[in-house]
């Protein structure tokens, strides 16, 4: 189980800054795209595309076929941001805590867990390794932002 929880907490770590700031950051948000993608709406999709672009380019990388394209038709106009208020700044927290879930999910723990029961479930050992790092975010917390990606 340690050795989860320091997989996770590297995890985490990668993605509760406000950008990558590294290969595992972006791995970060090609894993969030993959799994939680179709559950996003065309707000999320445009953000987190432009965001794995971005670090694409940065990193001087090739962008992968779908990514090109939502690149072009930016460029060219043809897709306008979405308009709104700060839409997405815990957009790389939320997506880091969904891999972390994930990664304790396939290790074996259950997603949830009962009100009544031990904190033993994937969401309880984020929070908790949130906690290490400074950040404050109940099971409750990290249960909403699973729940929301997968309904």
């Amino acid at each position: 189980m340690d050795e989860l929880k320091g997989k996770i907490i590297r995890s985490l770590t990668l993605g509760t800054m406000n950008v990558p700031a590294s290969r595992g950051g972006l791995e970060t948000l090609i894993q969030l795209g993959a799994y939680a993608g179709k559950s996003m709406n065309p707000e999320e999709h445009y953000h987190l595309l432009s965001m794995i672009a971005q670090e694409l380019i940065k990193a001087k990388q090739s962008l992968p076929n779908g990514i090109d394209d939502f690149v072009l038709k930016v460029l060219s106009g043809k897709l306008k941001p979405p308009s709104g208020p700060k839409w997405g700044q815990n957009l790389y927290r939320d997506a880091a805590i969904q891999v972390a879930v994930k990664q304790a999910v396939d290790y074996g723990l259950a997603v949830y867990r009962n009100d009544t029961s031990k904190p033993e479930s994937a969401c309880d050992l984020v929070s908790e390794c949130l906690e290490e790092l400074g950040i404050k975010l109940s099971y409750q917390g990290v249960a909403k932002i699973w729940r929301v990606a997968h309904t």
